[in-house]
Order: C-alpha cells, then sequence, then structure tokens
C-alpha cells in the first residue's frame, strides 16, 4: 500500500508539472497567433497607404510566421503543424517530409498534455491554433533535460521519505503521508501560481502588443485617403495661439476630430468594401475612380490626396512583346493608378518609366508578371509624348514541380550553388539553356553565349529550375575544362568553403586530378575524394576498421614489406605484388585492396587501390602502412 501510494503521489506531480508547461505554452502560442494577426494587418494597411498591391499570404505562410516565432520560446527544439485530421502540413522550417499522419481522435479539444519523451530524448505537446479562420494543430517538442531534472528531484525527496516511512513503520505513516500530501500540495500551488502569473503576463503582453498596434493603425488610418493629420495641427495650432479656450471651443475641436477621423475610416471601408465584392465575383480590385470627372469644387477640404493617372477606358490597347508575341488587354481593365502618394513621394511606375526615358533605354527586359505595369507605363509614355521602348516579358522559373520558384525552395542563391562546388561556367551555360535554345547545341563558351544568345529563342511557357541537369552540367565542365583551370578552382573552393590545402600537398593534388575528378559531379565531390591526401591525419570510418582482422594485418604486412625494395610505385610493380597476395591468401582483389585502402585512406570507398599508392608516392605509403592498429 505504502509503496501504491509513493507511486501514485509522483505520478500525479508528473503530471502536475506537464499541465503547468502546457498551460504556460498555450497561453504563449496563443499570444504569439495575436501578434501575427496584427502584423499581418498593419501591413496591408502599410501597402494600400503606399499606393502598393495588397498582398495575400497564403495558409502556409501565416502559419510557418506563428511556428517561426514558437520555435524563439526558450527549450523549444522544433515545432510541426498538422490539419485537424493529422496530415502534415509542410513547412520551410523543415523536417515536416517524413513524418506520420496524427491520430487526435480521442484529444479533440486537446486541454491534455499528450506528450512522449523515450527513446527520442524529447518531449511533444500539442496544441490547437485558430486565427485568420484557420484551424489546425501545432506539435510542440521541448526539451527533455530540464523536466527530467525536476522529475528526478520529486522522485528523490518523495523515494527518500517513503524510505523512511517504512523504516519507522505503520504507526507514522499516516503522519508521514499527510506532511508529504501538504508538501506535493505546497508545491502544486507554486506551480499553479506559477502558471497563473505567467497567463497573467502573457495576457498583458497580448494587451500591450494590441495597443501598440492599434495605436500604429491609428496612425494609418489618419493618414490614409484623407490624411486629417495636417488639419489636425492646424486645428491644435489655433487653440495654442488663445491664451484661453472656453467649453465651447473645446467641444468644438473635439467635434472636428471626430469628423475627420470618421471620414478616414469611412473611406478606408469603402475601398474595403469594393475589394470584398471584387473578389465576390473573382474580379480583380479596380478603384471606382469616384473623383475622376468631378469638378475642383466637389472635393472635399483639408484632405492631402493622391495624385492618379486618368487610363483609357475605352478600347483595348496591344503591347508587342518580342518574346509573347501581340498581348491585347481591355483598357477599362487598368485603373486610375497612383503615380504619386500624398506625401508627394513617386511609385514604382511613374518612377521607371521616367528614369528609362532619361537614360534612353530602347528594350526593356523583364519577367512576365510585370505585363500589367508595362500597359500602365505605356499610357504614361503615350501622354508624355515620348518614344515608347521595346518590351519583352520573359516566363518566370518555376520548381520541378512546376511551382513559383521562391526563396524558401533550396539553393535559390548564387551562394548556394557555390557553397557545393558548381562552377560559375557551368551554371551560366545551364541558365542560358533555361528556356532557351540555339539549334541542337547545349554547351555554349562565354563568346558562344554572347554571339548567339537572342529573344527569339526564347521560349513563352515557364522553365524548371532542374539540380540533377545542374549537376549534370557541372560533371561535364568538371572532366572537360583544362586541368590546370580545375585545379584553381579547386583550391579557391577549399580556401572558402572547406580546408586551404598546404602547399606541399599542391603538387599531389595536381597529379591526382586525372583520377580525382572520376565520377565527381561538384568540386566538393573532388574534395572528398582527396581528403586522404589533403587532410594529415586520417580518419577512420570505424565500421570499415572492422575489416582489418588477422588476415588483413597479415596481407598488410607482406605488401609492405613487398614494396620496401622499391624505387618508385607504379602500375607495373604494384599489380604483381598485388596478385600474388591474392593468390597466397587465397582471396580476391577485393580482399588484398580493401584492407589497403583503409589502412592508406580511412575507408574502403574511394580512389582506385592503384591510384590512391601512386598518389602519396612510397614514403607516404610506407608510413601509413605501419599504423599502429595493425600491430
Amino acid at each position: 500500500m505504502t509503496t501504491a501510494l509513493l507511486l501514485h503521489s509522483i505520478r500525479e506531480f508528473h503530471t502536475q508539472i506537464i499541465k503547468s508547461e502546457h498551460d504556460m505554452l498555450d497561453s504563449e502560442l496563443s499570444r504569439i497567433a495575436e501578434e501575427v494577426e496584427f502584423k499581418l494587418l498593419e501591413r496591408d494597411l502599410t501597402f494600400f497607404d503606399l499606393g502598393l498591391p495588397e498582398i495575400t499570404s497564403n495558409r502556409e505562410d501565416l502559419l510557418e510566421e506563428v511556428v517561426i516565432e514558437a520555435i524563439t520560446i526558450p527549450k523549444v527544439i522544433q515545432v510541426f503543424a498538422y490539419e485537424s485530421n493529422g496530415t502534415s502540413i509542410l513547412l520551410s522550417t523543415g523536417g515536416q517530409e517524413n513524418k506520420e499522419a496524427k491520430n487526435f481522435a480521442k484529444t479533440e479539444n486537446l486541454t491534455i498534455p499528450q506528450y512522449n519523451h523515450l527513446p527520442t530524448k524529447y518531449f511533444s505537446m500539442f496544441f490547437r491554433i485558430e486565427f485568420l479562420e484557420m484551424n489546425c494543430i501545432l506539435e510542440v517538442q521541448l526539451e527533455e533535460d530540464y523536466i527530467l531534472e525536476e522529475w528526478k528531484s520529486i522522485n528523490g525527496q518523495v523515494l527518500e521519505q517513503g524510505f523512511l516511512i517504512i523504516l519507522i513503520g505503520t504507526i507514522l505513516l499516516f503522519v508521514i503521508f499527510r506532511f508529504m500530501s501538504a508538501r506535493i500540495q505546497h508545491r502544486e500551488n507554486q506551480l499553479e501560481s506559477k502558471n497563473q502569473l505567467l497567463v497573467k503576463t502573457n495576457q498583458k503582453l497580448a494587451q500591450v502588443y494590441k495597443t501598440v498596434s492599434l495605436g500604429a493603425l491609428t496612425g494609418h488610418l489618419m493618414h490614409s485617403l484623407k490624411t486629417p493629420l495636417p488639419r489636425l495641427q492646424m486645428i491644435a495650432k489655433e487653440a495654442e495661439l488663445k491664451k484661453a479656450i472656453d467649453p465651447n471651443e473645446l467641444y468644438s475641436v473635439n467635434n472636428q476630430i471626430r469628423e475627420l477621423v470618421s471620414h478616414s475610416l469611412h473611406s478606408l471601408q469603402e475601398i474595403e468594401d469594393q475589394k470584398k465584392r471584387a473578389r465576390q465575383k473573382k474580379l480583380p480590385y479596380i478603384y471606382n475612380r469616384k473623383w475622376r470627372d468631378a469638378d475642383e469644387k466637389d472635393i472635399p477640404k483639408d484632405i492631402n490626396p493622391v495624385i492618379r493617372f486618368k487610363s483609357k477606358i475605352k478600347g483595348s490597347s496591344v503591347l508587342k512583346d518580342l518574346v509573347q508575341g501581340d498581348v491585347e488587354i481591355e483598357n477599362n481593365t487598368i485603373e486610375d493608378f497612383i503615380i504619386l502618394r500624398n506625401d508627394g513621394t513617386p511609385t514604382y511606375n511613374l518612377s521607371a518609366t521616367v528614369d528609362d526615358h532619361q537614360m534612353g533605354m530602347t528594350h526593356i527586359i523583364r519577367g512576365d508578371d510585370h505585363k500589367i505595369n508595362t500597359f500602365k507605363q505605356i499610357q504614361i509614355y503615350l501622354a508624355m509624348g515620348w518614344e515608347v521602348p521595346n518590351f519583352a516579358h520573359i516566363p518566370l522559373i518555376h520548381t520541378i514541380e512546376g511551382k513559383k520558384l521562391s526563396k524558401r525552395d533550396n539553393a535559390s542563391t548564387l551562394d548556394d550553388y557555390s557553397k557545393i562546388g558548381i562552377i560559375p561556367d557551368a551554371l551560366r551555360n545551364y541558365l542560358l539553356r533555361l528556356g532557351w535554345s540555339y539549334q541542337d547545341k547545349e554547351i555554349f563558351t562565354l563568346d558562344d553565349s554572347i554571339k548567339y544568345f537572342n529573344l527569339e529563342g526564347i521560349g513563352k511557357s515557364p522553365s524548371k529550375l532542374d539540380m540533377s541537369r545542374i549537376l549534370s552540367m557541372n560533371e561535364h565542365y568538371i572532366k572537360t575544362i583544362d586541368e590546370q583551370e580545375l585545379f584553381k578552382s579547386l583550391m579557391e573552393y577549399c580556401e572558402i568553403y572547406k580546408e586551404k590545402i598546404k602547399p606541399e600537398k599542391e603538387e599531389k593534388i595536381k597529379n591526382s586530378l586525372s583520377f580525382l575528378k572520376n565520377k565527381a559531379k561538384t568540386l566538393e565531390d573532388i574534395f572528398n575524394n582527396a581528403k586522404f591526401i589533403i587532410l594529415d591525419k586520417i580518419n577512420f570510418n570505424p565500421d570499415d576498421l572492422k575489416l582489418i582482422d588477422d588476415k588483413a594485418k597479415k596481407i598488410i604486412q607482406e605488401f609492405k614489406s613487398e614494396i620496401s625494395s622499391l624505387d618508385k610505385l607504379n602500375k607495373d610493380v604494384l599489380e604483381p605484388i598485388v596478385n600474388n597476395l591474392i593468390k597466397k591468401h587465397e582471396t580476391n582483389f577485393k580482399g588484398v585492396g580493401q584492407p589497403l585502402r583503409v589502412i592508406l585512406t580511412g575507408s574502403k570507398f574511394g580512389p582506385g587501390l592503384y591510384d590512391i599508392l601512386i598518389s602519396l608516392g612510397k614514403e607516404e605509403v610506407d608510413q601509413r602502412l605501419g599504423n599502429k592498429i595493425i600491430g
């Protein structure tokens, strides 16, 4: 009975610790979700104020914001996301591809902490997140050490007290048990107090963030379409000039402020309603041209308006694109776009047009996601009486799955390709052929690229970035370029990304390139093949060392003895020695070659045995064959 009570007390206290941690994390995640909501709203209003198009964030992007913030919580290792049915939601924060679907059927509200820690060395807790019409489940992986330490401490205390109870006997059992219960209750109360304090703190933080966000939103509202700030400043200045202000004047000022803010709110709501109706009809939002033909006397006073371009409404416009061909668009689909913001700064379309004109641009080449901007800019060219340049819109690059390439995709920067050892000329050649062709030619020198490239050869469909094709192109360059040039590229690569090659080893590397580059697709592959030369200390693979048994040791010692009389190592003198050892020990080439390769390089994989022996030289080979691991 005593043992049962002790175990029960331990389990209860373990559960209380987990429950406390669960409640704290739940409160923290709720706060993070609120912050993300306000950030998104603030961002949208900022873009709206600047005259920029609204950014539509997909569900994964929004959820990723929450996950990234959640990972910064102390003691959190990783965060995974799931649908309500347990299916994984793929995010760029990593680790979701191989995760099996979770079963949440028994934990619909997820108020009871679900966790495990063996043998994965972490705790997993699950939380339901609901925001921005999103309903999903987060799995938060926590470090186990700090929880286990608390468990161990409690276990030690309880077990120590239980041992005393057993020694003293059943007479004091009741008293001691009450004492233990009081202590446990005290600790539970402490944990509960701590939890409540943390919850209140998070609530206060959330409230503070709401207040700050609302302040920012108010600022945006006051600087939106109607911008009442100048008028408010004028009202304040007038009030300041007067030595005394009677209640009636204060009342009047208050009403003016309310009217101005209400006007801004109404204008903002009006535009939001227009956008909503456009989305419902599955049409792009276009400003309703409310003030397009208004008389100057009807324009509201005390505002700082934006300046819009009076676009064509009737008919259509045709863009003679050098890649896409003739592209026609109805003029009424182009809104009266903003060219000057309410602070007097120009927008992209005005700035780009003026800049290109003043610089005398004859051809403008850019992605085909800018075609609508091109139609707007052409209208500015025509309105100013300027010569319209030639336009070419190139299809965007997609992933191999056919999705738009983004920064979340691997190898999205030039540095990413440099790190894995892609030669610049190979990458240039690949990118040149990506969406462009010239007859059946695949390999282009820099001079060829300049000579043959033209806009007519660019395809109209999006191209797919294929990493396997990049590696194949790189492999071709590694095998075909001059070895002196390859050696120079390898030296630079090792110095920047790996380990600088020592001067005394440069000649060995240079003489060994002919076989080091075999089966190598990148400079990193060549580095890995050459580690046995570059590194001073051999790093033995523990599994491969198992090949050095008693028989292998004899083969190595006999090989060392056979080559001791040789002046120089080459295949003609080495091959007979290896064949004699094969015959003597009744084995095959693998039985002789693998032990020798392991003792010389640390691994049973790598270049050919004769290539390794010749590249190291007799002195180095003799030294490595004398390694103490073979006795």
